[in-house]
């Protein structure tokens, strides 16, 4: 979208019914999760912003423990092109159910 000299740019797509299997456990899985972009430029050049976040669900098909893997990485550059904000999961965040 390009509105009021500043453009944004949003993607999204969808993993469904991807299988796995555990390479020491043996532990089969399927997974799904979602994958979200942003972009944000003002042509006057004083802020670009990025966005990224994604998780993904693995589900064991069996008795073993479902986990999940997410991260988010934000990025603020101003006008200097000095990183203005700046956050990183520092990698994934592992959640077991």
């Amino acid at each position: 979208m390009i509105n009021d000299n500043k453009i944004t740019f949003i993607g999204h797509y969808d993993v469904h019914n991807v299988k796995g299997v555990g390479q020491l456990s043996g532990t089969r899985y399927v997974t799904t999760g979602s994958f979200n972009m942003s972009y944000t430029d003002n042509f006057n050049g004083e802020l670009i912003e990025i966005q990224f976040r994604y998780f993904l669900r693995y589900i064991a098909l069996g008795k073993e423990t479902n986990f999940t893997l997410e991260n988010v990485v934000h990025l603020t550059i101003n006008a200097n092109g000095d990183e203005a904000a700046s956050f990183d999961t520092g990698g994934d965040i592992v959640k077991c159910q």
